[in-house]
């Protein structure tokens, strides 16, 4: 299976949690903030070119407008609408939702019955909401992936529990076709140590870059 780059600006990082089985697979963890949301949807319209490219977004951070225009920045000319048909995104709210979705996109030799993902209304730069059919998808990306499971609505050790369950399945797709998981870092929402350490043991790589420096606070907006 084709290795991928990660995108400009970061690495590859090698924490100790990553074991040698997970190398063998090709689940990549991307640690990012919400500035960098903007090179994950160029690397989704990388991907679309690709093959076929399902989405599962978890943060509600998938712009298709912002997949168009990286498009037509990476072609230059042509049309893109044969890659954006490729593009099938899907939107979770829950962290039962977001499991659903994931077990839905399993192939389905690798998954009991279960129903297809649920229709939704298309965006500009993918159909939202079609099911896979088994082998037709090259590559996955699950956006934003914690974002439904710091619900405090939902008992943690539940929001545990589905995300293992949730780890498991993307193991599982990742042996048919590449799969990137982004965890959005934020120092108001940090990520709970327990559900950071199952993320790392579950990658097979990870891919981080520098944070951005906040602000100062006392910055001025108009000189004296």
């Amino acid at each position: 299976m084709e290795k991928l780059p990660p995108p400009t600006g970061f690495t590859i990082l090698q924490p100790a949690q990553i074991t040698r089985q997970a190398r063998t697979h090709p689940l990549i963890l991307i640690l990012h903030s919400r500035q960098q949301t903007a090179q994950l949807l160029e690397l989704a319209a990388y991907l679309g070119q690709r093959g076929a490219l399902l989405v599962l977004d978890g943060g509600n951070c998938f712009n298709g407008y912002s997949v168009a225009a990286a498009l037509y920045r990476m072609q230059g000319s042509g049309s893109i609408r044969p890659v954006l048909e490729r593009i099938r995104v899907a939107r979770a709210f829950t962290c039962y939702q977001m499991g659903e979705l994931i077990r839905a996109a399993l192939p389905y030799s690798t998954r009991p019955p279960h129903p297809q993902l649920p229709e939704e209304e298309g965006t500009p730069g993918g159909q939202e909401g079609q099911g896979q059919a088994e082998g037709s998808v090259r590559a996955a990306v699950v956006l934003d992936l914690l974002a439904t499971f710091l619900d405090e609505n939902v008992p943690l050790g539940e929001r545990k529990r589905l995300l293992r369950s949730c780890l498991d399945d993307l193991k599982k797709l990742a042996h048919s076709a590449p799969v990137l998981m982004t965890v959005r870092q934020s120092s108001s929402h940090p990520i709970p140590p327990e559900m950071l350490t199952s993320l790392l043991e579950a990658a097979g790589e990870v891919w981080s870059a520098p944070q951005p420096e906040p602000p100062p606070a006392n910055l001025r907006l108009f000189a004296e």
